[in-house]
Parts: C-alpha cells; structure tokens; sequence
C-alpha cells in the first residue's frame, strides 16, 4: 500500500512538472551548490596549476615538493573526473523530479570512485607504460637533463639566443619551459650527447655558485656559534687553571669534617685489626705460632734470602739443629723442604714464602675445623699485601661524602703499605670535581660528550662535539669539513665553503653513471634512473591534466548557468541550442586562446622546436606531443599569474608553493631559433689557464678554485661589467673564451 501511495505521488509531481515545461524548480537550489563547488574546485585547480609549475621550475626543488604536490595534483583531477562523472549520472533536471537525498547519496559514491580511479589510472599510466617501459638510453639521458633546469636557473648553463637567464627565470613563460625542458630535449640527441661530457663543469659551476650565494647567511651563523664556542673554551681554560686552588679549597673543608676522621681511622687501625683477628684464629686452632711464627735463633738472616742456603744448613747441624717459637720453646723440626733443589718436598713441614713453620703447627693448620681468614682475608699477609687484597677492597666498600665517591682502588699507599687518607681523598675529590666540570663544559653542545680535562686548543676544537656545532650551520653539505675557530670572512670562504663546495661536487658526481652501461652495472643506478624519467615526464602531463580538467569544467559551470536559466522558464529557452553553442566556444577559446592572444618571447624563439631538434633529427617526435607542449607554453603565461596571486593567500592549501618574486610575462624581441645551443661553464683549469694568460694572476693551473682564483675570477668579471660573482658560469665563461680570439 506504502509503495502504490509513493507512486501515486510522484506521478503527480511528473504530471505538474510536465505541465509546467518540462523541469522541476527545485533543482535550481540544487544547481548553485554544485556551481559553488565547481567554482570552488576550479580554483584549487588553478591554485595547483601554479603551485605545480613553480616546483617544476625549480623554485621548490627536490623529489619530496614534487611527490606532495603530484599527490594533491591526483585527488585533484580525481574530483575533477568525479564532477564530470556526475554531470552526466546526475544532472538530469529536464522532466526529472528533485529528490535531493538520492543527489546526495550519488555524489557522495562518485566522489571515492573517481578519486581512486584517477589516482590509479596516474599510477599505472606513469609508472608501468612509462617508466618501465623507458629504454636505458632514456633513463640515462634523463638523470642529466633534470639538471638543465637548475642549471638555466642559476646561470651556470646558458641557451644561446633564448630570452631566459637567472634574472629572468621567474617569468612564466620561462617557468613553463623549464618544466618540460628534460621533455622537450629527451629527443634532442646532440644535447643528450652534450650534457654528460659537461656535467663535472655544471653540478660544479651549480654547487660553487650556491655556496657563495649563501656565504652571508652561512658566516653571519657561523659567527655566532664561534663566538659562543669561543666563551666556553675560556671557561674551560678558566675552569683547569682554577681546578688545583678549588680542590685545595674543598680539601680542607673535607678534612675537618666528620667523614675524615672517621676514614682516617679506620684506615690506619684495620691492619691492626688484622692481626689481632689473626692471633685470635691462631690460638682457636692451638697453635702458638701468631703472625711470624718461626726463626732460626739468630743463626741465619732468613728474611733476607728467598731459600735455605747452605750456610743457613750448617749453622742448623752447628746449633744442634734447634729452633724454636717467638716464645723460646724448642721445636724438633726434622727436615726442611728446599723448593731450589728438591721439587719433592716434605710437607710435614711447610714453608710459606720465607718462612718455615713445623709439622706441629703445619697439621693444625690443615686440620682447622674453619677458614683460616679474618673478614674473608688470608692470615700472614704484609700490610701492603693486605690493603690491596680483594677481601679488604670488599670490607672497606664505597664511601661517600658530599660528592666524593672513595672505593679501595682508590687509596694511595705509604712506603709502608698503609693507605694515606689525606692523598687517596685528594685524589677522589679531584676526579669528582673534574667530572663534574666536563659535565658543565660538554652540557651546552647538543651532540657528543668527548671534551676531556687538560685538552690544549687544538685538541679542544677539534672535538666532535665541537665541530658538529659549527657543522650544523653548513646542513649535511659540511659533514666532513673541518671548521676552525676564530675565522674572517674571506677565511671562513677559503678553508671552509669552497672546500665543501668540491666535496659537495664530488658527492654527488659519485652517484651520476657516466655511462650506459655502467648505469646497468648497479641496481641503485638503475632505480635512479627510473626515478629521472618520472621526474621528467610527470610535470608536463600533471600540468596537461590540471590545464584539461579546470577548463572543462569552467565549460560546465557555464552549462550548469544555462540549465538554471532553463529550469525558471523551461518551455522557451532553448538548452540544447544554448549548450551546443557553449562547447563549441569553449573548445574554440581553449584551443585557440594561447594563439590569439600576443606571443610571449619563448614562443616567439620557436623553442618547442628547436628544443626537441626537430630540424636536426631524421626521427622527430610525435607532433602530438610539441603541439601540446606549444600550447602550454602559449597557456601557462595567460593562466599563471591570476593562480599564483591566488596561491599567495594565507589559507591556500598551496600557500606554501607561492612564488613572492614571480615576474610578469617578458617583452624581449627575440628572433627565430633554427637549434637550441647550450653554453656551459668553463673547467676550473680552463679558466684559470686563460686568466693567467690575461694578467689575472689565478695562481696554479690546479683545477681547484681557492681564494686566488676567485680573486683573479672576481677582477675580470668586472672588467668585462659582468656580475662580480666569483663562479665560473656559463655567461662568464662565454667571456673569458672570446677575450682569447
């Protein structure tokens, strides 16, 4: 009955629809908020496009801007795709009835759908057609022509009769080239042979010129930390020159304590103790013998030999072979155990070490009923024997006092063995306190614990801990430079940036294949190589996608403008005449906009052409392909401007990626390019051979660029009115060549 009823009722709806034209009213309300939200999309389009284009540019380098902003790119288009997709699912408004629960719930299936989809159709269009498709030729080719594009921006590589320098990078025109240059002279084979026979002189000309742009910012750091090292290097001198005046100081309020007392008490009495523990286990066993049991009745020295000599013998048979206790009792000793002639001694009588005692004490020694010790300590050991023993070291612990920590390993022995408790004090509260001044002097330096007591200068800054504090103003570049302290501003360029600079060179010239095959030689060559062509080819079709999607449905908001203009008077506007005439337009403006509207000076230079060697290649590249690079350059300038001014405002999910110090579009006049040429930096050798030639004075033909090549490099940059940079770039290096012809 419920269903019959719901019928029922949307039979009427339909009937008073009809009757009414053809459209439901309702749908106007309905219409704005997608209109809100395509607008809102076609924003953050534009947003991205130019967000993109000034990380492709190089304004934001390095994989990580590229994988975040590729990331937003994707769900973007996703919606993109999704807002087409409901279009034609959705918008039904010509004799549909409104019901804006199932609008809802088809936009809200779409949305994931078309997300996910165009995400993956990205994924396995970019990764499996073209990067695993990609030849090693072209994975090689690519490593090197992702470095044009900061190579053109820096200056260190110029494009010869092409209206685009450092100064000018930040043109749109020119950001739209740079971010489909590695594209455009993939298939130019002069170049791709051209720029890894160069490549030392670039990555080196790049690096150098970084170095010395950031030379300000890199020794205003570096001063502040020097300073701050240099105040802690004279507290530690001040802290050792005061350290022996300290410890006097804390010395004697240690000895008028309580503890000092007590330990030195207990120091002196303990051998004491001993002994009379000894003569007490003595008499428990019922021996007279106590701590030196037996001597010859004055008949023979023995404690100044390390056996029974003969004489000793004699003098036994010349005594009557007597001998007896400290007590006077005479002992019938029967015969002696020499260990220097006879290996087979009579243990009835035992000798220990010097001394000899009788089978008498000898078996009740060995029949005691319980250890012969005291404390755990062995009887008849000398006092120094005893204050060494483990059992003492045991007994006498740890003792403690307002900081000192005193163990038995830390006494010092009078010549007589017994501990000197004034200098074994000393000697604890000497370490405690040294300790705890490292601890002071190591807690300001964030890594490493290795400054020690009694460093001299050098050892002091030489120190890990030490350097990483001035490393940390160098970032991951400086990990192995030495920094000294105290250096000037032409020192600190000289022996700490310029070195780095080379090292940084070297670095990252260890891991670029000079090579095919020696690419192949390394799987991480290879992913390297896989990593280039994406870097290469995800930029131009991203800005493709992003360009497609904000324009086609910039196509549907003016559908959309039709439709509610249709819905308030249905029977007599004409949508279908009226939505051919928009796609018409559109597809005649989108097309043809770039080309009405004045050449910026990069179109002007053919460089779409001239780029990918057209002119001099039998095999050209699809014309599909530098159509559409030609009309992004044409579009891009038009577009950029509006969307990175958009970009700028605080709330923009690309704020981030806002370019402050973007230019307008140029207005060089430019001829034609027949090919695209590439002036490179000079090598350091080069250039310095050539300077030296000139009266520069750059010192050695080394290949290394130091202070006097930089200063001979400087000198001839004025002289010539170019930038006095001190980096041999492509500009300069065009100027040394021809000062030779």
């Amino acid at each position: 009955m419920y269903k019959e009823e719901i019928k029922t009722k949307h039979d009427a709806e339909r009937a008073v629809v009809i009757e009414a034209g053809g459209s439901d009213l309702r749908w106007k309300a309905w219409i704005l908020i997608i209109l809100c939200l395509e607008v809102i999309y076609i924003m953050l389009e534009f947003g991205f496009n130019a967000a993109l284009l000034n990380v492709a540019s190089g304004i934001f380098p390095g994989p990580e801007s590229l994988d975040d902003i590729e990331m937003s790119g994707r769900i973007l288009s996703g919606v993109g795709f999704g807002l087409l997709i409901y279009g034609l699912l959705g918008m039904k408004y010509k004799e549909r009835i409104f019901r804006k629960g199932n609008q809802v719930k088809l936009l809200a299936l779409i949305m994931p759908i078309a997300i996910g989809s165009m995400y993956v159709i990205q994924d396995q269009f970019i990764e499996n057609v073209i990067v695993e498709n990609s030849t090693d030729e072209e994975r090689f080719a690519a490593t090197y022509l992702n470095m044009v594009r900061p190579a053109i921006r820096n200056g260190t590589l110029i494009l010869e009769d092409v209206p685009i320098t450092q100064e000018t990078s930040d043109r749109p025109e020119n950001k739209a080239f740079l971010a489909i240059a590695g594209m455009l002279m993939a298939s130019n084979g002069k170049l791709v042979e051209q720029i890894p026979r160069e490549i030392e002189n670039i990555v080196g000309a790049m690096v150098h010129r970084k170095a010395l742009e950031a030379q300000g910012d890199f020794y205003t750091a570096y001063r502040q930390v020097d300073e701050r090292v240099l105040a802690l290097y004279e507290k530690y001198q001040n802290g050792v020159a005061s350290m022996p005046n300290a410890i006097n100081q804390s010395m004697r309020e240690v000895k008028a304590s309580e503890f000092y007392r007590n330990l030195d008490g207990q120091l002196s009495g303990a051998y004491r103790s001993y002994v009379n523990g000894s003569i007490s286990v003595y008499k428990a066993i019922g021996s007279k013998t106590y701590f030196k049991p037996y001597y010859v009745a004055n008949a023979c020295n023995y404690r100044k030999t390390n056996y029974f000599p003969e004489s000793c013998r004699a003098n036994i048979k010349k005594h009557g072979g007597a001998y007896y206790e400290m007590t006077g009792t005479p002992l019938n000793v029967r015969k002696f155990c020499d260990n220097r002639t006879d290996q087979k001694c009579d243990w009835s009588a035992e000798r220990v070490g010097r001394i000899v005692y009788g089978d008498l004490t000898a078996e009740k020694r060995r029949t005691s009923p319980f250890p012969l010790t005291v404390g755990g300590i062995p009887l008849g050991l000398s006092k120094r024997q005893f204050y060494q023993h483990k059992g003492f070291a045991k007994n006498f612990g740890t003792q403690r006092h307002k900081g000192i920590s005193l163990k038995a390993e830390d006494l010092e022995l009078y010549n007589s063995g017994v501990p000197n408790a004034e200098a074994s004090v000393r000697k604890a509260l000497a370490r405690e306190m040294k300790a705890d001044f490292i601890r002071t002097i190591n807690r300001p330096l964030k890594s490493g614990n290795d400054i020690e007591y009694g460093m001299n200068k050098a050892q002091f800054f030489r120190t890990e801990s030490v350097q990483s504090a001035y490393r940390a103003v160098l970032g991951d570049d400086g990990s192995e430079i030495f920094v000294a302290p105290g250096l000037s501003d032409s020192g600190f360029l000289d022996n700490v940036l310029l070195p780095m600079s080379w090292k940084t060179v070297e670095v990252k010239l260890e891991g670029i294949p000079k090579s095919v095959s020696e690419m192949m030689t390394s799987m991480d060559m290879i992913v390297q190589g896989k990593n280039a062509v994406r870097a290469m080819v995800v930029p131009p079709i991203a800005l493709v996608l992003s360009l497609f999607f904000s324009l086609f449905t910039l196509s549907k908001v003016l559908h959309h403008i039709a439709a509610m203009k249709y819905i308030g008077d249905p029977k007599r506007f004409p949508l279908k005449r009226v939505k051919l005439t928009i796609t018409g337009t559109f597809l005649f403006v989108v097309m043809s906009f770039p080309f009405i509207l004045s050449d910026n000076p990069m179109v002007k230079t053919g460089i779409v052409e001239a780029a990918t060697g057209i002119s001099d290649s039998q095999e050209a590249p699809s014309k599909i392909i530098t159509s559409a690079m030609d009309w992004m350059i044409r579009a891009e300038p038009v577009i950029y401007p509006m969307a990175n001014a958009f970009i700028g405002i605080p709330t923009n999910p690309f704020r981030k990626y806002h370019d402050a110090n973007a230019q307008n579009v140029g207005t060089d006049d430019v001829g034609k390019l027949a090919t695209l040429k590439l002036i490179m930096s000079l090598p350091v050798s080069e250039a310095q051979r050539i300077l030296n030639a000139l009266g520069y004075s750059a010192g050695p033909v080394d290949g290394m660029m130091g202070s006097k090549t930089m200063k001979a490099l400087k000198g001839f940059q004025k002289s010539r009115g170019l930038t006095a940079s001190g980096v041999i770039d492509a500009e300069t290096s065009m100027a040394l060549s021809e000062s030779l012809l």
